[in-house]
């Protein structure tokens, strides 16, 4: 899922931060674009939709995506992230996106801490906000990456 007016490939603000960075030389191996935590009331049943998107270097071919992520509860999830498209010289967009309802036995997961991960090549990268892991509060809509 994209944000809203995304046509499946990296809107103008993210483009011209992605050729900036390159531009530089300071392109990292995984950065965070977004994510999205919004809770929806529809249908009578609240659910909760967590959106994330990755900048990743394309390294090599083979390669492996995915966020870690916990909400209120505590419990550290793995979400793997899919390929969405190619931008720049050498870099690519990954997403995942999770979907919770609010249940008797389930409850919606709230503020999530998260950490995007990629492995390649067998080394592994993070982003995770130097050490401290990224925050989207419920409900809080779009949080760009620095």
């Amino acid at each position: 899922m994209m944000l809203p007016g995304d046509s499946g490939k990296a809107g103008p603000q993210h483009l011209s931060r992605i050729m900036a960075a390159e531009d530089n030389g300071t392109v990292n191996a995984i950065e965070l674009l977004y994510a999205r935590s919004v809770i929806s009331r529809r249908h009578r049943t609240p659910h909760q939709i967590l959106t994330f998107a990755a900048l990743v270097e394309n390294r090599a071919y083979e390669k492996h995506v995915e966020v870690r992520w916990r909400g209120e509860e505590g419990d550290w999830q793995t979400l793997p992230a899919r390929y969405v498209a190619t931008v720049g010289e050498n870099r690519e967009i990954w997403q995942a996106e999770a979907r919770f309802k609010l249940t008797e036995a389930a409850s919606l997961p709230g503020n999530v801490h998260f950490a995007l991960r990629c492995e390649v090549g067998g080394q592994e990268f993070w982003a995770n906000n130097d050490g401290a892991d990224f925050l989207v509060e419920a409900d809080a809509g779009v949080l760009l990456g620095p």
